[in-house]
Parts: structure tokens; C-alpha cells; sequence
């Protein structure tokens, strides 16, 4: 009697090459979903073209008030003076999106909007530019709350709760887009990062922006 089995060993092949078969069924269902919902979402949640963003409302009387208590806040803690916490509107942050120089990286893509204690804001955002390079031909167009966040004289800016024509944008490209720090559009400005390691805190209250300075040194 033949004490070979090769039946056996045939049975064996065959249900790992079942085993291989079903796997590279359900990668190829993964890359389809994957792929199918990115489709989805560059269809349902992005746009070909940036959107118009609302102008600030603000007269050229007002821009100058404005710039000026900026500038003294700014020079008064630069040279380790001591100075009052400033408070900005939300017109006259989008002004000087709009016509500082310094702010230009966020000219056309961010449109503040300050209610109670909440940071808001419309966007306009390049895909490419949000660590969403897949959709770099694409914007995104929609309203997003916003983290603000000041340590070790860091800037943290961060988009949550974001909205596109009415509908939260999926979970997965939320949680990307949170981790990417939009104050880092500002790291050209020198003036910015000489005045950030001297303040205290940047809050969001009464509809306006708080920014307290450390006390100076005695």
C-alpha cells in the first residue's frame, strides 16, 4: 500500500493559493474603495477654481487706527516695554490679510469670522498646499472652526468641523488637515516671529482676538 499522499499535498497548495487569491481580492477591493472615495470626495468637497472671499469692510481711517496699535504693540514689547494686551476685530484681521505685506500667503485663501469665543473662518485653499497633494489641481472651498493656540512662542492654527456646501468634509481628509498648522504661512514674517516668543496668549473672546505680552523683564 502507497503511504505517499499526494492528494494531501495538492490540498495543501490549493487552499493556500486560495488563501493568496482571496487576499489580493480584497487589496484590490481596497485600492477600488480607496480610489472610488477619493473620486467622491474630489467631486462632492472640491472645486476646480478658488472662491471669492468677502472683502473687509474696513475705511482707510480705520485700516490706520488699526495698523497703528499694531505697530506700538508690536515696537513696545519688541524693546521689552511694557504694554497693554491688544484686541482685534475680525475686519480688521481680514484687512490686513488683504494689505499687509507680511500676510500675503493668506491673501484669498482665509476670510476670519469672530463669534463669542469661537475662531472661524472661510477658506479657499489649494489642496496641494493642505498635505492633500492627490487633489493638487483642486480647492477647497467651505467654513472651518479654528484652534488658536500660542506655546513656547509657537503659532498653532488649525482647521476642525470643516464644512464644504453644507457637509462635513470625511473624517479621514479632516483628520490630515488638522494636523497641518496654518500659521506656518507665516514664518516669512520676521516681524511675526520677533513678537510671538514675547507674548503670553492669543485667545478668542467677546468676537475679537486677545493677544496678552509676557511682563517685560525687570
Amino acid at each position: 500500500m502507497n503511504s505517499r499522499n499526494p492528494s494531501g499535498r495538492r490540498g495543501c497548495l490549493f487552499y493556500g493559493a486560495i488563501v493568496v487569491a482571496v487576499f489580493l481580492v480584497l487589496l484590490g477591493l481596497g485600492l477600488i474603495f480607496g480610489i472610488s472615495m477619493a473620486k467622491k470626495v474630489r467631486r462632492e468637497f472640491t472645486d476646480a477654481a478658488p472662491q471669492v472671499l468677502p472683502a473687509s469692510s474696513l475705511s482707510p481711517a480705520q485700516y490706520q487706527d488699526a495698523s497703528e496699535r499694531l505697530k506700538e504693540f508690536s515696537a513696545a514689547i519688541r524693546n521689552g516695554k511694557s504694554a497693554s494686551p491688544l484686541e482685534l476685530s475680525a475686519d480688521e484681521l481680514n484687512a490686513f490679510i488683504e494689505r499687509n505685506p507680511e500676510l500675503i500667503s493668506l491673501r484669498g485663501k482665509v476670510h476670519v469670522l469672530l463669534e463669542g469665543n469661537q475662531a472661524r473662518a472661510q477658506l479657499s485653499m489649494p489642496m496641494g498646499e493642505i498635505g492633500l497633494p492627490v487633489f493638487r489641481d483642486r480647492y477647497l472651498n467651505g467654513l472651518a472652526d479654528f484652534h488658536v493656540g500660542l506655546r513656547d512662542g509657537s503659532l498653532k492654527l488649525a482647521a476642525t468641523n470643516i464644512l464644504v456646501r453644507g457637509k462635513p468634509l470625511p473624517n479621514i481628509y479632516q483628520a490630515q488637515i488638522r494636523e497641518q498648522n496654518l500659521a506656518g504661512l507665516l514664518k516669512e514674517s520676521t516681524n511675526a516671529s520677533a513678537v510671538l516668543g514675547k507674548l503670553d496668549s492669543i485667545q478668542v473672546t467677546n468676537s475679537k482676538v486677545r493677544i496678552s505680552p509676557k511682563a517685560p523683564n525687570p
